[in-house]
């Protein structure tokens, strides 16, 4: 160990272009490093990036959508493994240099973004079922300019966003420690004293372990500039480093420009007010999430009343008149079988004698039918018929007073077609979609597009 660190305590660049240039120069010559760095919007001023910014970048890029391992014999054995090292360095960039106030105050901030752009995709998911109706054009407007309005915002914090679940996974169990201390920490299972131990031992799994716990220990006895050394050396056996940075995939900026600038910071102590970054922010989500939420509660009313207009539409129309189309339209969707009411006993109205067809709908269980009006009793629909009903399964309706073609089986009639898309939206609206038959509607797909 003595002369591998010897070798890697070597002199290093200064600041972070010197060290993306050089790990340019060393990867893919003819690159220059501030072109690079400008062309991704990478500050090339070394303390004009904001740590907040930086963390959630590196994060992302890093630890979120980047695969560091290698089976290159280089990197044989935890303390060479790029992973490995980049969670100590940012470990100890987290800790030494940004501090606990610095993790108190951007967790806050990772859990309002995160809050943010959850609400942000709720409402622009609301906004969309009144894109199509014609008598919300003005709402639609108005919400998609209040939208598009803090879009920019949302973009900016998105990756803040993601932090939070970063943090409890890629990045590793110190940094998740830091952002989430374990308050009752359990003794671990290799340890012989622990009550919790294992009856069966799993070597292998142990021997990983303890591995782990070797390398760890190693990385601890370094000083910063030998961890980053031995960081930014491990970098060149990555297959990520062979990307052309012109056209970056997810881990090249991890390893051009943001570990150089946390290793400058690291080792040269830039600093920067984060304090004042992260308040502003905190105050745009903050007025941010109450326009949103003043918008979601409108559309809400919006919805709920749109949705109370058309059931009632629905109703007046199918609930009695056109109740046997309809009901032929329900069968179709749901394969519920249609029953006929008729009147029975004498009626105050001399049009309704004994025996007349009053009405139609499909039976859902005992005692249980559905119509336009939703689902009701034998004794429920009498009442709204103002009249004594009884019922009598009739799956082709062919009582007289309903059309001939009113028959289960017609595909192509035009009224059937209508109440078919009527049907549809009232078991929607009234919560009754588990009464659709899957099957039923791909056979009515099929029929409407090959005409069958």
């Amino acid at each position: 160990m003595g002369d591998d660190r010897r070798k890697v305590c070597t002199p290093m660049a200064k600041t972070n272009i010197e060290i993306t240039q050089e790990l340019l120069d060393k990867n893919i010559p003819g690159k220059d490093a501030v072109t690079v760095l400008s062309n991704w919007g990478v500050d090339v001023l070394r303390n004009s990036r904001s740590d907040i910014k930086l963390l959630t970048s590196l994060l992302y890029d890093g630890f979120s959508q980047c695969d560091f391992t290698t089976r290159d014999s280089v990197q044989s054995g935890y303390i060479n493994k790029t992973e490995f090292l980049m969670k100590e360095v940012l470990f100890r960039y987290l800790d030494k240099v940004l501090g606990p106030a610095f993790i108190e105050r951007s967790a806050q901030v990772f859990d309002q973004a995160h809050e943010l752009v959850k609400l942000h995709k709720i409402v622009q998911h609301r906004l969309s079922a009144f894109e199509k109706k014609s008598d919300f054009k003005a709402l639609h407007q108005g919400a998609t300019a209040t939208l598009e309005s803090i879009s920019p915002l949302v973009n900016s914090v998105y990756l803040m966003g993601e932090a939070k679940r970063i943090m409890h996974g890629g990045a590793g169990s110190k940094v998740r420690e830091l952002y989430h201390p374990t308050q009752n920490k359990l003794p671990s299972i290799f340890d012989e004293s622990s009550p919790i131990r294992k009856p069966y031992r799993i070597p292998a799994l142990e021997a990983i372990g303890l591995k782990m716990d070797e390398a760890q220990e190693k990385l601890d006895s370094m000083s910063d500039q030998e961890l980053s050394i031995r960081l930014l050396r491990s970098f060149s056996t990555t297959s990520v480093v062979k990307y052309d940075p012109e056209r970056p995939v997810y881990g090249v900026k991890t390893i051009y420009g943001y570990m150089p600038l946390v290793i400058d910071r690291l080792l040269n102590g830039w600093s920067f007010d984060n304090q004042a970054v992260m308040d502003d922010l905190a105050v745009s989500m903050d007025d941010a999430s109450t326009q949103l939420k003043a918008l979601q509660a409108r559309l809400e009313r919006m919805h709920e009343a749109d949705c109370q207009r058309q059931v009632e539409y629905i109703a007046d129309r199918f609930g009695d008149g056109e109740c046997a189309v309809f009901a032929v339209a329900l069968h179709q969707i749901t394969e519920l079988p249609v029953v006929v009411f008729s009147v029975a006993g004498d009626s105050s109205d001399p049009s309704l004698p004994t025996g007349f067809p009053r009405h139609a709908a499909v039976q859902v269980g005992p005692d249980k039918y559905l119509d336009a009006c939703g689902t009701a009793t034998l004794d429920e629909i009498s009442a709204r018929m103002a009249c004594q009903l009884s019922v009598q399964l009739d799956p082709k309706l062919k009582a007289p007073f309903f059309e001939s073609d009113w028959t289960r089986s017609a595909m192509d009639n035009e009224d059937i077609i209508a109440a078919r898309g009527h049907a549809k939206e009232m078991l929607n609206l009234k919560g009754l979609q588990s009464l659709r038959s899957s099957e039923a509607i791909e056979r009515l797909d099929r029929y409407a597009e090959y005409e069958m």
